[in-house]
């Protein structure tokens, strides 16, 4: 049973697709890329805006392509959602910590003065 949040891979067509990477087929780096890219880009544009969706999708892709030789083909679509919901946890934390840098917006006009 699938998680209503999670990302939407095709476990038995992924498998064969990083196989066919680690194997150095001719573009079967690109087809895997180019079959993960949309799924991971709808997880993270259901929680977060569309550009830092984008940003995210690109550092997963990058993250799958430096771990490509150790990742376990029949385990592909797992790792890879792990990738995405810890991306995700980071992007929230920078946003929230963010949030409280941030200080609230007071005009010159709106402080009080000691005199």
């Amino acid at each position: 049973m699938r998680h209503s949040g999670a990302i939407d891979l095709n476990g038995d067509q992924l498998a064969l697709l990083v196989t066919a990477a680690q194997q150095d087929e001719t573009r079967a780096l690109d087809r895997l890329l180019s079959t993960v890219r949309p799924a991971l880009f709808s997880y993270f544009a259901r929680r977060v805006p569309d550009d830092l969706a984008d940003d995210l999708a690109q550092i997963a892709l990058i993250r799958i392509v430096k771990a490509l030789p150790r990742i376990d083909p029949k385990r592909a679509s797992g790792f890879i959602g792990t990738i995405g919901q810890n991306l995700l946890r980071t992007a929230f934390r920078r946003q929230a910590r963010d949030a409280r840098r941030v200080a609230p917006s007071v005009t010159p006009d709106e402080l009080e003065s000691g005199v």
